[in-house]
């Protein structure tokens, strides 16, 4: 019996938190609240899986290579945002009130931590189904 990871509960709770954050800020937001609603099940797809690997990895390990596309998906995202945004946040800078641009510097410290995330599923995929 292998012993269990403690880095699955861990990254269970970075992706609670996220999706905490996502609801706050889509709750300020006023004009696309539906749209952050609607994409809100998507978002629990990643903790969904995380939870399952926490109560058992050997039974879910075929899930670890999606949950790395997701977090690859993530970088993309990123950079379709910030390509976005970028114009925005030049124009009028990231500080103030209602603009969007003031959330490129938390965006991209998801993405980092995204990348961790993905890189230990993908190599975690790779010990386990050898």
């Amino acid at each position: 019996m292998q012993p269990k990871t403690v880095t699955y509960p861990i990254f269970l709770f970075i992706e609670v938190l996220r999706l905490l954050l996502i609801v706050s800020m889509a709750a300020v937001a006023e004009s696309n609240a539906l749209l952050w609603c609607a994409a809100l099940p998507v978002l629990c797809v990643a903790p969904a899986l995380w939870l399952m690997l926490s109560l058992d990895e050997s039974k879910f390990t075929l899930w670890l290579p999606l949950l790395a596309f997701i977090k690859a998906l993530s970088a993309v995202s990123f950079i379709a945002l910030s390509i976005r945004l970028l114009p925005d946040a030049l124009r009028f800078g990231t500080a103030g009130g209602n603009n969007p641009a003031a959330a490129l510097p938390l965006a991209g410290l998801f993405v980092l931590v995204d990348g961790v995330m993905g890189i230990f599923s993908y190599g975690r995929y790779r010990v386990l189904c050898k």
